[in-house]
């Protein structure tokens, strides 16, 4: 035996008013329907039409009933017929572009007045398979009479006045009545909204209130889109059209919906992360970038102390030939090498034998310092030294150029043969 298919716990319904779509789903929890989803969009606006995503649509179109044994042609139409007794048609026209439009969702198209029965079977508190609905239209009364479960037909009845009610019931079921083909005009009453004037009109009984949802009951299209959400959920049903082929594989196209927005969604977060690293590159390179100027800008005194040096050589040069290298000149550059503070540096270098003593060489230094201070301990450290004596500062003056260095002369003797 073939297993019965599981009832849906999800279901969606569709109308068409003014222009626009009104769409209701529907949940079931508890054995209870709840309205999770009222929206509504422009007929025209393709773009919406894709995020139904794998939604299973029920699609209901305005209809006009008519006895099934009519001979009056109704014009190029789409013919249903619920029982043997009455036809719904629907504009064959409207049916092909609202099809076209949702064909990837459309599971089936039924008459928009199903709500008249598929509401109280699943929403009043203790529902009958027969009975009458009616609905209260600005300009009419929407009469509906279900027979197990089936809506057999509707009515609009004239004018939409609480007084007139018990006149339409009576008029329907004496037409009822006297056609002895009709089965058991029904004889519970269901009112949609809460008008106690409504409810005095009806000329039998107490009807029993229908609500859905606060948000859905005073609006037409919704309570329309969510009678034919709940048509999924009965047996049977009368539909102008199946199932379309395209909405059989909306469970795969939603696949592919969902992955290209996880795509896009990963592709977005790629980008900000590419953008982040980028600013941190950026950042070091500027980095980099401040730190190669500055030694750039740096640059000329590195070359003034290349070019110093290059000078003490020669001048070591030039008395290691006179002196025959008896003094000993790399002790003397090594002290100054270790006695000169950092913020002091050398512009240049003298030597000459001391006229007085033989023994001694006249040595006198030239350069800047940042500070005054510098240049004493320099002096005072030069004093220290066992082979070097008088070291004083000859002149210390601020840079005309730049107040902020100061420029110096020092002179000192190198003795012979004392380290």
């Amino acid at each position: 035996m073939r297993e019965e298919a599981a009832p849906p716990t999800r279901v969606w319904g569709i109308t068409v008013h003014g222009g626009e779509y009104y769409l209701a789903g529907l949940g079931r929890s508890d054995g209870r329907w709840q309205l999770l989803e009222a929206t509504r969009w422009p007929v025209g606006n393709l773009v919406r039409h894709v995020f139904l995503f794998d939604r299973g649509l029920i699609l209901g179109l305005p209809v006009v009933w008519r006895p099934a044994h009519s001979l009056v042609p109704a014009g190029p139409t789409i013919d249903a017929t619920p029982t043997d007794f009455f036809t719904c048609s629907a504009n064959r026209t409207e049916l092909t572009n609202h099809v076209g439009r949702l064909d990837e969702n459309i599971l089936g198209v039924t008459h928009d007045d199903i709500f008249l029965a598929t509401v109280p079977l699943f929403f009043a508190d203790n529902p009958v398979d027969s009975f009458v609905s009616i609905y209260c239209h600005e300009q009419y009364f929407l009469i509906g009479v279900v027979h197990r479960r089936t809506l057999m037909v509707s009515y609009r009845m004239h004018p939409p006045k609480p007084d007139w009610l018990a006149g339409h019931l009576g008029r329907i079921e004496r037409h009822w009545q006297i056609n002895a083909d009709l089965p058991e005009f029904p004889s519970a009453v269901y009112v949609f909204g809460n008008d106690e004037n409504l409810q005095r009109g009806v000329f039998a009984g107490s009807p029993e209130i229908v609500q859905v949802d606060p948000d859905v009951n005073d609006s037409e299209p919704y309570l329309r889109a969510v009678g034919c959400a709940l048509a999924q959920a009965t047996e049977g049903g009368t539909y102008l059209a199946g199932e379309s082929h395209c909405a059989k594989f909306r469970h795969k196209r939603a696949l592919l919906y969902y992955g290209a927005a996880i795509i896009t969604v990963l592709t977005f977060l790629a980008s900000l992360a590419i953008g982040f690293w980028d600013a941190q590159d950026r950042q070091r390179l500027e980095t980099v970038r401040a730190e190669y100027h500055r030694t750039i800008a740096e640059a000329p005194e590195a070359q003034k102390q290349r070019a110093l040096l290059t000078e003490l050589a020669g001048s070591i040069h030039r008395l290691g030939r006179i002196t025959g290298k008896r003094f000993q000149w790399s002790h003397f550059l090594e002290a100054v090498a270790a006695e000169c503070p950092g913020g002091m540096g050398f512009v240049s270098m003298g030597t000459r034998i001391d006229d007085d003593s033989p023994d001694r060489v006249v040595v006198a230094l030239a350069g800047w310092a940042n500070e005054e201070r510098f240049v004493n301990e320099f002096v005072v450290r030069l004093r220290a030294r066992k082979f070097i004596s008088d070291a004083r500062h000859v002149s210390l003056r601020r840079d005309p150029k730049n107040p902020e260095i100061f420029e110096f002369q020092i002179q000192c003797h190198l003795l012979k043969n004392i380290k």
